[in-house]
């Protein structure tokens, strides 16, 4: 599954899914800093009312999404000269 940030806003974010997914040996940049913009939306999911049901599958997912973002640390940048 392929997920695309269209627009982030305080409120509300625009996600697109697309159901294919394109494996590689390593992530893309782009899908962790997606990633890093949509974790802090889905942690303000703690001040609404969801089934208990939903509010696991919803720690599994923030867990998850950290977990990938921690595994691909930013890149170390040359220093400018």
């Amino acid at each position: 599954m392929q997920l695309t940030v269209n627009r982030c806003t305080a409120k509300r974010c625009s996600i697109k899914y697309n159901v294919m997914s394109i494996l590689a040996q390593t992530t893309e940049r782009k899908a962790v800093t997606t990633l890093k913009k949509v974790l802090p939306i889905m942690e303000r999911l703690d001040h609404v009312a969801m089934t208990a049901a939903d509010a696991f599958d919803t720690a599994t997912a923030l867990n998850l999404i950290r977990r990938v973002i921690e595994s691909n640390p930013e890149p170390k940048r040359k220093p400018k000269r």
